[in-house]
């Protein structure tokens, strides 16, 4: 089981059974937008599966993004949207361009040097680390990558989602992460999104350059 060290001050740290936890937001209108399907790892609790499953992409897919005008936020995830930052960030410039005042925030578990150039975008980002990633000096080495991001853009929400099942703990620095929360996956594969919260699909890949 998963334990978490802090370190200087005091984040919030919470623990998700099966989504029990989650409180509907009936204030906010939010879209939960699939950029892409594709994704290099294979978890075995994979939310996209399930949405895939029983929502098919026909029924999740949208054409018109002045949609978003409907909205007072959208979560960008997929898949894994950072595999192609480029078309992400020309994805966000739309957004923003539909709807000036709506908040987005990127769910991914592949960060790297490439999302420096989306910061300034983006009201939140939120980080996964998955149970297979068991090497403990990569993961730490987040916490630099944490400082960076904040630097960039003080402003931006950091959220790390941690897998229960990871086989061992890890220390963060509370100073840049704004919430941890460790998850446990429904072993059923359900994976249900909030109430307040609608599910649609549009490929990244159809934006077209400038």
């Amino acid at each position: 089981m998963v334990f978490v060290k802090t370190i200087k001050r005091k984040r919030r740290i919470k623990n998700d059974m099966k989504g029990e936890n989650i409180k509907s937001m009936a204030v906010k209108r939010t879209a939960r937008i699939l950029v892409t399907l594709e994704c290099k790892k294979n978890c075995s609790s994979c939310c996209t599966r399930y949405y895939i499953k029983n929502y098919p992409v026909k029924q999740l897919k949208i054409n018109d993004l002045k949609m978003f005008n409907q909205f007072d936020e959208v979560c960008i995830t997929g898949g894994e949207p950072m595999l192609n930052p480029d078309a992400l960030k020309r994805f966000i410039t739309l957004i923003r361009k539909v709807n000036p005042t709506i908040k987005i925030y990127l769910y991914t578990a592949l960060l790297n040097n490439d999302v420096f150039g989306i910061l300034p975008e983006l009201n939140g980002i939120t980080y996964t680390i998955h149970y297979d990633e068991r090497r403990i000096d990569t993961i730490e080495l987040y916490n630099e990558f944490w400082s960076t991001l904040h630097d960039i853009n003080p402003k931006i929400s950091i959220r790390l989602y941690l897998d229960s099942r990871m086989p061992h703990g890890i220390t963060i620095l509370p100073k840049f992460i704004n919430e941890v929360k460790i998850l446990v996956w429904d072993h059923d594969g359900k994976c249900l999104p909030p109430k307040h919260e609608q599910v649609f699909f549009f490929d990244y890949l159809e934006v077209e350059h400038d």
